[in-house]
């Protein structure tokens, strides 16, 4: 058991200090689309507010950092609707601009009446059906047929190409719920097949609002057969992904199992055979000091950051507190490392005495801010965090 911690605490150390910095792509790719709103590349916006949307379609109130003291509201969808307008394709604007005001978030941001002016160019700016230009001809005995398809069938149209857009919608609602589970967030990071799987079905979704709304607009059974099918489409490439979720978070488990099956069978001490002799007369010696229960550390890894973070993996946070507390470290990123171990530690006391003394909370925004300044790559990982500390380091500014 004693051998387990340390490895686990080994293992965590060189994930926080050796790994590469991790941040999102869907930040990263928005920060990059708004800079591109800013020099007005739309062509560019369009390609990363696409990318954004695909990673993380949901829009959040929460800003996001594109520099400085800038924060934008994260609202992919009306950016790429943006984008689409500049470049004359209202059609595409109107579905994006439908889908983000579907989440609520952008009728609430400064971004909201420009929204307002330019939808209502582009629904101005939709053809209307043409009627048919009369000729002249003899008044006939009977009332002619009205002009257009046939009612029922035109309802019947709509009808099901509506039941094929709600079915989809349904599951879509399934898969973004996935996309926002904290716990599978590492998965979609990493399966970028499974990203674009989704991105190619919400965009069919996209393709087949829009028809939608264009046909039942003009009353056009042809237009309304493509939103249907491509509805369908939609739908099955949605009810695909679940499935393909559960795959690889199981192939995922079973890496890992197998990972940590190796590990065990590494530090099992291998048998050695003795061979028979004539016993030996020793004389009694004293028994040999216990083991500490820290290992001394390898060179390069700092003994109280190896003692700190065992100790919090043990679940001693006022341990690993007084561990880090005053110490030094040879680089700015093992003391940011030591202060992100000491924040969590903090953050947990807090936690577990209620929340009622605001002193740990403060000491655990002071241990985060630190760590910001001394190395912003160095950040909480969900395997290893609370998730609750998770979301207040991002939070603390």
């Amino acid at each position: 058991m004693r051998n387990s911690r340390r490895i686990s605490a080994l293992m965590l150390f060189l994930l926080l200090v050796c790994a590469a910095p991790a941040e999102a792509d869907w930040r990263k790719d928005y920060r990059e689309g708004i800079q591109a709103v800013d020099r007005q590349n739309w062509s560019e916006v369009a390609t990363m507010m696409a990318r954004a949307s695909s990673e993380n379609p949901s829009a959040t109130k929460r800003g996001v950092k594109i520099y400085g003291t800038r924060y934008e509201v994260y609202i992919p969808y009306f950016f790429l609707g943006l984008a689409r307008y500049h470049q004359g394709n209202c059609e595409g604007a109107l579905a994006a601009w439908e889908i983000s005001l579907s989440y609520g978030v952008v009728q609430g941001s400064s971004w909201s009446s420009k929204l307002d002016k330019l939808r209502a160019e582009c629904l101005a700016d939709q053809p209307a059906p043409v009627p048919a230009t009369p000729t002249a001809r003899p008044l006939p005995t009977l009332p002619s047929t009205p002009p257009g398809p046939d009612p029922a069938q035109l309802r019947e149209a709509i009808e099901r190409a509506e039941s094929e857009l709600q079915a989809a919608e349904q599951i879509q609602e399934e898969v973004l719920s996935l996309r926002s589970d904290s716990n599978l967030s590492r998965l979609w990071q990493q399966d970028r097949e499974l990203v674009t799987d989704h991105h190619e079905a919400a965009s069919l979704l996209d393709q087949a609002r829009a028809r939608f709304s264009r046909g039942r607009g003009a009353s056009d059974l042809e237009v309304l057969g493509e939103a249907e099918s491509l509805a369908a489409r939609a739908r099955e490439a949605l009810a695909a992904i679940p499935g393909k979720v559960e795959a690889a978070r199981q192939a995922e488990l079973d890496r890992l199992n197998e990972e940590r099956r190796r590990q065990e069978e590494s530090i099992r001490p291998t048998p050695v055979r003795r061979r028979e002799s004539t016993p030996i007369q020793v004389q009694p010696t004293a028994p040999p000091a216990a083991p500490p229960m820290i290992p001394s550390p390898a060179p390069g890894r700092p003994a109280a950051l190896v003692a700190g973070v065992t100790a919090y993996l043990e679940g001693d946070f006022r341990r690993a507190v007084e561990l880090l507390e005053n110490q030094s470290f040879p680089t700015n990123r093992a003391a940011a490392v030591a202060d992100l171990v000491r924040a969590a530690s903090i953050w947990l006391l807090f936690l577990e005495e209620g929340e009622e003394d605001l002193s740990l909370r403060e000491g655990a925004t002071t241990a985060v801010l630190s760590c910001k300044r001394l190395d912003d790559t160095v950040v909480p990982g969900e395997e290893a965090f609370a998730p609750s500390f998770v979301e207040f380091f991002h939070s603390s500014r």
